[in-house]
């Protein structure tokens, strides 16, 4: 009696060592598979195609709007600017399509010395510049080899502009909505409230989905760079 005992308690022992072993090699197996998938050169490129929405920030150089407004007249200081700033948000069509709307603002202001024809006086004006967009953009990806660390690409735009010159001389402060006009610097000039954008450009991957992108074209700066979040 005491060995069929014995036989029995073997044998159930035997039994659940087998059956822990066989569960330990089928874990083993499932985390050298998840762990192969990590590796895998296809496993980063299916994580990006994923990405569907992305966010960027950039800054641009060469702001358009303070060469365009502050070459009419002589100045007594060299032109302070803010921007042009670039806020965008992207959802991706297709493989090599994407859709945004992107938001811009910048200003500029400086000294100037304007003449009066009537009294033959010169007086100092406080002249300050600034514009604000929203534009609905499409942007078009050129073939890309299958890494996606760079992404080139060109785009372009329309939508709503908002500009604004204000003079102050200290005593009087006056505004004008529009373009800067030659004739009479302070007054309104062809207030039309459109913007339009078209450039060319190019992402560079820096780490995941975090990418480093730079522009160049006719936008509110001739050169914008900054950073763009895919998720």
């Amino acid at each position: 009696m005491r060995l069929v005992k014995i036989f029995f308690t073997g044998l159930i022992t035997i039994s659940i060592c087998t059956s822990a072993k066989a569960q330990f090699n089928k874990n083993q197996k499932t985390i050298s598979s998840d762990t192969a998938s990590l590796h895998h050169p296809n496993w980063q490129s299916k994580k990006i195609n994923s990405a569907k929405y992305s966010v960027s920030l950039g800054y641009g150089v060469i702001f358009f709007g303070a060469v365009t407004q502050f070459n009419l007249q002589n100045n007594t200081t060299a032109p302070s600017i803010t921007g042009p700033i670039y806020l965008k948000n992207s959802v991706k069509l297709n493989s090599s399509t994407d859709f945004s709307l992107n938001i811009a603002y910048a200003s500029a202001k400086r000294s100037e010395i304007l003449h009066s024809y009537t009294s033959g006086l010169n007086s100092t004006y406080l002249h300050k510049y600034s514009t604000a967009s929203v534009i609905a953009r499409f942007n078009f990806y050129f073939p890309q080899n299958t890494s996606r660390i760079v992404s080139p690409y060109w785009g372009f735009g329309f939508g709503w502009a908002s500009r604004k010159n204000t003079y102050d001389n200290g005593t009087t402060t006056t505004t004008s909505l529009g373009k800067r006009s030659r004739s009479n610097p302070i007054s309104n000039f062809s207030n039309l409230p459109i913007a339009a954008e078209f450039t060319i450009g190019t992402k560079i991957k820096i780490y995941d989905l975090l990418y480093g992108y730079v522009e160049v074209g006719v936008a509110k700066s001739l050169l914008q760079t900054g950073l763009q979040y895919r998720f």
